[in-house]
């Protein structure tokens, strides 16, 4: 009896890598998988947009050749990764405010790599230090003169 329990359950151990949802047959098994990726399907929500914003949004191409005109640069300098660089997380910033994008929307158009990427950038200037609120500052009495607004 003891060395029933010593011995590892091949079959066993088996049954429990086939699959992280369900314990059985091939078919239990896929079966479970499709009731799970329905269910998970029906629960998922994506990113909702304040409509409150959208009113007054502007277009996003606006807004980053405003950032861009700041610092001497093009649209396309916002891809490029530069160390200590506050372009990025000061486009990133300006895009969420001014163009009310989701931060998905914002990797999408910056050309990161995922929407944790742009909180990753927006946490760089959060609190700001004096240099950054100084040009949150400028880019937002920039983006918001009349002018501007479409």
């Amino acid at each position: 009896m003891e060395d029933a329990l010593a011995d590892p359950d091949a079959d066993f151990d088996r049954l429990l890598r086939q699959s992280r949802l369900a314990v059985g047959d091939a078919e239990f098994c896929a079966m479970a998988l499709r009731l799970h990726s329905d269910r998970a399907a029906a629960c998922s929500r994506g990113e909702i947009r304040p409509s409150r914003r959208d009113l007054r949004a502007l277009d996003p191409a606006v807004v980053l050749t405003a950032v861009c005109a700041e610092f001497g640069g093009e649209p396309a300098d916002i891809s490029v990764r530069r160390r200590n660089s506050i372009l990025r997380p000061l486009a990133a910033a300006m895009l969420a405010k001014h163009a009310a994008l989701t931060q998905k929307e914002i990797a999408d158009l910056m050309g990161l790599t995922s929407s944790s990427a742009v909180s990753q950038q927006l946490r760089r200037i959060d609190p700001p230090s004096r240099t950054a609120a100084a040009l949150l500052h400028r880019m937002d009495a920039r983006l918001l003169l009349p002018a501007a607004r479409r």
